[in-house]
This record gives structure tokens, C-alpha cells and sequence, in this order.
């Protein structure tokens, strides 16, 4: 498996030149501590690329050394939401290992005139895409975050995390979970993808740890391997439904069963090329 570990690899490369490969963008390996955007990756506060700060909460600490990361300001009122990777040492009780990708959420006392905080994937080329991550709170005190997944700002899932709950770093909560909304997503040029983390309803706002991947997928629909989604693809499709059972040819959306789900995504790319990407 390719992975995208150079800094704007695939925006550099025409589109063609994927085809066939297995590229997976993982922000876990992609982050940087020098820019914002990064390539594919963009860290937001609403709207905003935030900028990087050497030490957060240096006066207000929490820290025995100096955390990077990015944030409107160290110890200001706008200081949330800050995104990091944890360099191991909290002084607070917590669930954060070294080296995980967190947030400490928006909240209004903190993060005075800012927005939520997103991690945005964009698009390099027309192509399929799979998402998939995973996240848990960085400490029990009380609090708690809510998780969605959005295609150009409009919600595919929703999870919640909070103080309490069984969801951990030895047991992290999937952002799927359990259904099949991230498996398959076409995406054109420029499409966003966000993780997007904010308190919950009447919450204050708090630390959570997040792990999010992007796959290039090739062309699923297209069953036939024609380059094409048509009657062909339908015709393999129909054949297969209502089936069940594992390495289904016609389970587009890999949910264990060909059904209305998988019909849908080959008629919403009806008598359409592959993307080029793909």
C-alpha cells in the first residue's frame, strides 16, 4: 500500500497516473508542525486555518514541556480550539498517549470569537474514497464532545463521546459506527471532507484524541470494469440482489448485503465515466 507522505504528492501528479494505485491519506502520518494548510489536510477554527504556536498555555500551563500546536493564541481568551500532537507531558490526569493527534474543543469563554474546530481533507482529483477513524476523550471530568464526518459541510455520521463512557484509547470509538456512510463517497476536485469536533449541546468544550484516514478506492460501481457505470453494472447488480454474505461482488458499499444501498450508488452515477483518478 502507497501511503501520501509527501506533502502534496497527489497534487502534483496528473490524475491518470493513480489509477490502480492504493493511496491512503492518514493524518497521523501527514501531520506537520510547520504548515497549515498541509498538502490535503487543513486544521480550522470555522472557516480559518489556524496558525502555529511553539507553546500553548505556556503561562496557564498543563505541560512539563513546552506543547506546539495550533491554536489563535497561548493563554488569550481565543485560544480554542488548539490541535496537537501530544509530546507526552500532560501534568493532568489523562488518556493521551505520546504522539497522538488531539483537540481541545471551541467553547465560548475560551475561544472567543472563533468557530468549531474541523480537520479538512480536500479533494486533489475526481475519484471513490473511503474514510475511516477513530476517537476517544483525553480526560474524565465531566465533559464531552460530539463527532461528525461532512461531505462540503453536509453530515454523513454523527457520534458522541463523553466523560464516563466506554470508549477509550484501549477501546476508541469508530466514527463510522457501524454503518456503511463512509465506504464509499465520490469525491470531485476540491470536495471536502471534515472531522468535525465541537462540545456537545450546553457542554463546555474539552480534549478529545482523533485518528482519521482517507483511502482512494478506484471505482466500485463500476462492476463490470468497463470504465463506465451502466446497464452492465446494473445487470451484475440485479443479479446479486438481496444477497448476503462476504465478498459480495455487488456489495458496493461493503455492508454485507446488495441491496437498495448499493443500487443507489450505481443510479447516482448512472451512464458516467470513472473519474479520472480512479
Amino acid at each position: 500500500m502507497l501511503r501520501c507522505t509527501v506533502v502534496g504528492l497527489a497534487a502534483m501528479i496528473a490524475p491518470a497516473s493513480f489509477a490502480g494505485l492504493a493511496i491512503v491519506w492518514d493524518i497521523e502520518t501527514d501531520w506537520s508542525e510547520t504548515q497549515n494548510p498541509n498538502g490535503v489536510w487543513t486544521l480550522l477554527e470555522a472557516e480559518n486555518p489556524l496558525p502555529h504556536l511553539d507553546a500553548w498555555q505556556m503561562s496557564l500551563g498543563g505541560w512539563a514541556q513546552p506543547q506546539p500546536g495550533w491554536a489563535e493564541s497561548s493563554d488569550g481568551n481565543n485560544r480554542l480550539p488548539f490541535f496537537f500532537r501530544s509530546n507526552g507531558s500532560e501534568t493532568f490526569a489523562n488518556d493521551i498517549g505520546t504522539g497522538d493527534l488531539c483537540v481541545h474543543t471551541h467553547d465560548p469563554s475560551n475561544g472567543v470569537g472563533n468557530g468549531d474546530s474541523d480537520l479538512r481533507w480536500t479533494a486533489p482529483y475526481d475519484t471513490y474514497v473511503r474514510v475511516s477513524g477513530e476517537v476517544w476523550m483525553g480526560r474524565d471530568i465531566g465533559r464531552a464532545n460530539d463527532v461528525s464526518v461532512q461531505l462540503n459541510n453536509v453530515t454523513l455520521t454523527t457520534v458522541a463521546i463523553s466523560s464516563g463512557d466506554v470508549w477509550s484509547s484501549a477501546n476508541p470509538r469508530d466514527i463510522a459506527d457501524g454503518g456503511s456512510a463512509l465506504n464509499v463517497i465520490r469525491v470531485a476536485a476540491g470536495d471536502t471532507i471534515d472531522l468535525h469536533m465541537v462540545r456537545a449541546a450546553a457542554a463546555v468544550g474539552d480534549f478529545m484524541v482523533f485518528r482519521f484516514r482517507v483511502e482512494d478506492i478506484g471505482c466500485p460501481p463500476d462492476l463490470s470494469n468497463d470504465g463506465e457505470i451502466s446497464f452492465p453494472d446494473l445487470n451484475l447488480l440485479l443479479g446479486q440482489f438481496n444477497q448476503t454474505g462476504e465478498n459480495l461482488p455487488a456489495d458496493i458499499n461493503d455492508d454485507g448485503t446488495v441491496n437498495f444501498a448499493d443500487l443507489n450508488l450505481i443510479l447516482s452515477a448512472f451512464n458516467l465515466p470513472c473519474p479520472e483518478g480512479a
